[in-house]
């Protein structure tokens, strides 16, 4: 299983690496060709506004016939889609495209002479049309007539860079007069432009990037929960083999020794076994008990029950059976408190308190036990929890790595928090390593106890 987790997260690490460099591949080229696409519609800008300042000086020196010259002249528009690319063609490689280029270099040609091009007005034309295509790159747009600078105009933020787009718009075959156009297209801009695309990519590396991230953790989780039964099955066995190994020995001495002369020791052995065979009952009982389902367990029997005698038969049983020193000091207070719980559970879950209380202690343990309203602490001196077993105190099977020699299965605790939770409380521990721990059970709900008797017996 552990083998297999490894390679499995080798397997989904690699394909997530492999999605996000596609994706940033991907990206990459979206965003060239993006930048490309804004230099390309500021070209047809340029030519656009171009045209219009044109048309604005034939209208100058031909005013009695303007409105025809306009009309045959205005092969671009503001009302032209300014997007260079239309039913997968580019307008600028359009033939017809070319054609409209070639003429507007013979008016160019002819104008030019009588009045030349106003660059400001160009800017004009060119600012109304950035400004309806909601693009907001800095620019600056030159006048040069045979590479002389006849004239400037730019945005109002525009600072020269050397990594500005150069554009040439040129108005002549001779390529001695143009229109340059200077562009500071940043990244952020463009990106901007790309917005909606990185938002989607960004939630679908998220998405795929969760989903892998939980996939492995289900499979460490698993790789855990698969650790816990091995470690519980070993456990289990060990536990078992004990009290039956005993039990065996008992019967089958019984079984091959005369021991008519000697009741006594016929009956020591039937006590050996009788109390084996009841360790290995509460041992099946536990298992039983913590494999099934919450939702399947027996409905409780909630009632009012009294602290005082039950903690007192707790401390005589564990007395008698305990393999330690051990001193109990109880402290309930009214003595006839009582909690709203089932008695039987309730016994059980403080049985698994003060067994944890002595096993993980030292040879010479002391165990205060504090009842107040609605809340029981069980408090001893022994080794105290590490840190690192605190968040997993009370899951099924766990067992801490720093309590060497202890037995157990791991369900005693969660067995107190389960029960405890399906009887409306809660369970909190408070621990320091070396020094001892504290666990509190709080109940749910008010419990009247009876009227306490004064009559001394």
């Amino acid at each position: 299983m552990r083998a297999n987790v490894k390679y499995i997260s080798i397997v989904v690490m690699t394909t997530l690496v492999g999605v996000i460099a596609y994706q940033a591949s991907w990206l990459t080229q979206l965003y060239r060709q993006q930048k490309d696409l804004i230099e390309r519609q500021y070209r047809n800008m340029l030519i656009w506004s171009d045209n219009q300042e044109i048309s604005e000086r034939i209208h100058a020196l031909m005013p009695e016939e303007g409105v025809d010259v306009k009309l045959s002249l205005n092969l671009f528009t503001e009302e032209t889609d300014c997007n260079p690319e239309q039913d997968g063609q580019d307008v600028i490689e359009d033939p017809y495209a070319t054609t409209a280029t070639s003429l507007m270099q013979m008016l160019h040609a002819s104008v030019d002479s009588l009045m030349p091009p106003d660059v400001h007005k160009v800017d004009s034309v060119f600012a109304r049309l950035t400004e309806k295509e909601q693009l907001h790159f800095d620019y600056q747009i030159t006048y040069l007539n045979q590479g002389k600078e006849a004239g400037t105009a730019a945005s109002a933020g525009y600072r020269p860079d050397s990594s500005d787009t150069v554009i040439d718009y040129w108005l002549d075959d001779a390529k001695q007069r143009e229109f340059r156009l200077a562009l500071a297209v940043s990244p952020a801009g463009v990106m901007r432009h790309m917005a909606g695309i990185l938002a989607a990519s960004l939630l679908l590396l998220a998405v795929i990037g969760l989903g892998m991230w939980y996939l492995i953790h289900l499979l460490r989780k698993m790789r855990t929960l698969d650790q816990l039964k091995t470690d519980f099955t070993n456990n289990m066995t060990h536990e078992l083999k004990t009290p039956i190994s005993v039990a065996y020995s008992a019967i089958d001495s019984l079984l091959n020794f005369d021991m008519s002369d000697d009741p006594q020791l016929a009956r020591k052995y039937l006590q050996i076994g009788q109390e084996q065979l009841s360790v290995l009952a509460g041992l099946t009982e536990q298992i039983l008990t913590m494999s099934r389902h919450p939702a399947k367990y027996a409905d409780l029997e909630m009632q009012q029950v009294p602290l005082l005698p039950l903690l007192q038969t707790l401390i005589e049983q564990h007395k008698l059976k305990a393999k330690k020193d051990v001193q109990f000091h109880l402290d309930v207070e009214p003595d006839n408190l009582c909690v709203t719980a089932d008695r039987h559970q309730l016994f059980r879950i403080l049985g698994n308190l003060i067994d944890n209380a002595i096993k993980y202690s030292r040879p010479a343990v002391s165990i205060d036990i504090t009842a107040r309203k609605n809340r029981i602490s069980v408090s001893d001196n022994g080794n105290g929890i590490s840190p690192d077993d605190l968040p997993h105190l009370f899951e099924k099977f766990y067992r801490s790595k720093h309590q060497k020699g202890v037995k157990g299965f791991g369900l005693g605790l969660y067995f107190v928090r389960t029960m405890m939770e399906r009887m409306g409380g809660s369970v909190a521990v408070d621990t320091t390593p070396g020094k001892g721990s504290v666990f509190t059970l709080t109940f749910k709900g008010e419990c009247s106890p009876p009227p306490q008797n004064n009559t001394t017996t």
